[in-house]
Parts: structure tokens; C-alpha cells; sequence
């Protein structure tokens, strides 16, 4: 089971490193986790990790310059105004391999454009200010002081 779900999520995501030339770094399965895996490939400006924690499969995207922030694909895609994947992403707690990597592959260029050195200082202010919004909304909405 253990190379057979590794083998599925590298092929899903070759394309990171043959159209964009990321690098395949760590790969990792857990059995006892409930089959958990971690997928992590690297260029110069971000890593990009792809995991399957109880059959539900998310990314990360991490700037190599500050490892410190992570930002996951849901505020990614939410972030890019792409609210028809975002929707995608979120309807099933199970979501598919293959349509996971299709709906990042379909925004990969635009999500990795932004961690590049010229980019990422106004992306990080800007998604900042959208993830601080939707908290003071959530706070609002609910009560909490």
C-alpha cells in the first residue's frame, strides 16, 4: 500500500518538477498514522507539500526564506479570487487525487509567481489582511469579543 499511494501522489504531481523544476526532497508514509503521506518538493523561492492525512489530501506552501509560514491551498486559491476551485477544494472532505492536482495544476504558475523574491513581501501583506478580515467577520458574526 505504502508505494502504491507514493507512487500515485508523485505521478499526480510530476508536473511540479517537470514543468516548473521543483525538486522531489522528502517523501514519507506512516502506517501507523492511518496511511498518512507527505510529499515535499522545493524550488529556490518555496516548497510545496502535498499531504494525505486520513484519505483527505491538502498542500502547503512554504517560502524557503522564512519556513516559519505556511499557507495552505484553501487561503491560497481563496486569495486568488478563484472561487470556483476554492468551492472545489472544500465540498468534499475526500477529495479525490485527481482532482486535486488538477485544480492546483490549473494555478500553479499564478500560486508559485507568488513567492517569488519581487512578489512575496506584498502577497504576505495582502493575504495577511484578507485572513485578518475573515477573523474579525468570524468574530463578529459569532459573538466573540
Amino acid at each position: 500500500m505504502r508505494v502504491r499511494v507514493l507512487e500515485r501522489i508523485q505521478s499526480a504531481f510530476r508536473f511540479v518538477e517537470s514543468d516548473y523544476g521543483f525538486t522531489l526532497i522528502e517523501k514519507s508514509y506512516d502506517s501507523k498514522s492511518f496511511g498518512n503521506v507527505i510529499v515535499k518538493y522545493q524550488s529556490n523561492d518555496v516548497s510545496f507539500i502535498v499531504c494525505r492525512d486520513r484519505f483527505e489530501f491538502y498542500s502547503l506552501f512554504i517560502p524557503v526564506n522564512n519556513a516559519k509560514v505556511q499557507y495552505n491551498d484553501f487561503s491560497i486559491l481563496e486569495f486568488l479570487s478563484q472561487k470556483k476551485d476554492y468551492e472545489k477544494l472544500t465540498r468534499s472532505s475526500q477529495r479525490s487525487l485527481r482532482k486535486f492536482s488538477k485544480i492546483l495544476r490549473r494555478h500553479f504558475l499564478e500560486i508559485i509567481t507568488l513567492f517569488k523574491p519581487e512578489n512575496y513581501e506584498q502577497f504576505r501583506i495582502e493575504i495577511q489582511k484578507t485572513l485578518d478580515e475573515k477573523k474579525r467577520v468570524f468574530l463578529q458574526r459569532y459573538g466573540v469579543k
